[in-house]
């Protein structure tokens, strides 16, 4: 009631990240550096991965594969995956879950993961260089929290050329530019409301797009152009700081 009340005074600043810490071009933890000139060894990463986690080629097509990093907790939402995963083992993907946190929902995930070890690899534990490995090496990048005032994973993934596939909320949809099959741009996929069936019908649109591989490269150079640094968040601070001084200013002056 009280922030109501306010509601003309509060504004939104995202969240940035380090460019020169995050950039596919110079990591010397992924298995080969790449960039929005030459994805090459964004594949190279990909094979890595899937080598490092034991997960083996399926089918004969081109296979998506998901990754996810992120805290395991009711709000992040990845009770949906073990909701929808008897849906998605009979789809052309594979997904990787790094995360430490809650024990229903990593039990949940692990049950998952050994009832279909061809395309679920799940690792319950805090690790920086998996998790830049998982960036590095994943297609498509899930976030499908129930709710997130910011989020720094999708920012992260576009850096790498990673399409994110997230929920519609908060700093997610502040974030992410739903793709436009039609105009072949865009920077994710988005779903709502959060159900495992909104999320299988979001990965059931990035599979369709995967499916041609020149829009999704396409999507990838376009993901990695977006600009989430701290010096754009920074620009937002300095105008609010001078939005708030000459507001105040004003004040002074009419009393």
């Amino acid at each position: 009631g009280f922030l109501k009340t306010r509601e003309s005074d509060l504004v939104g600043v995202l969240n940035g990240i380090n460019h020169e810490e995050w950039d596919p071009a110079h990591d010397q933890m992924i298995a080969a550096t790449y960039s929005s000139q030459n994805l090459d060894g964004k594949a190279v990463c990909k094979a890595a991965l899937l080598s490092e986690l034991g997960l083996p080629s399926i089918g004969k097509g081109r296979t998506l594969l998901i990754g996810a990093v992120g805290r395991m907790a009711e709000q992040k939402g990845f009770d949906l995956v073990a909701e929808a995963a008897a849906k998605l083992s009979k789809r052309p993907i594979q997904m990787v879950i790094l995360g430490s946190g809650d024990r229903k929902t990593l039990d949940l995930l692990e049950g998952v993961a050994r009832k279909h070890p061809n395309r679920f690899a799940v690792r319950n534990k805090f690790d920086h260089v998996l998790a830049r490995r998982i960036y590095a090496g994943a297609d498509a990048f899930l976030m499908p929290s129930r709710f997130e005032p910011c989020g720094l994973g999708q920012m992260i993934a576009l850096r790498y050329g990673t399409l994110p596939i997230v929920h519609s909320t908060g700093g997610l949809a502040d974030t992410i530019r739903p793709v436009d099959i039609k105009k072949k741009q865009g920077t994710g996929f988005m779903f709502t409301p959060a159900t495992a069936d909104a999320l299988l019908k979001a990965i059931d649109e990035a599979l369709t797009v995967y499916a041609d591989e020149t829009l999704w490269k396409k999507l990838s150079v376009e993901s990695m152009g977006c600009d989430f640094s701290w010096a754009v968040s920074a620009k937002r601070y300095e105008s609010l700081y001078q939005q708030s001084r000459e507001k105040h200013s004003r004040a002074i002056i009419s009393n």
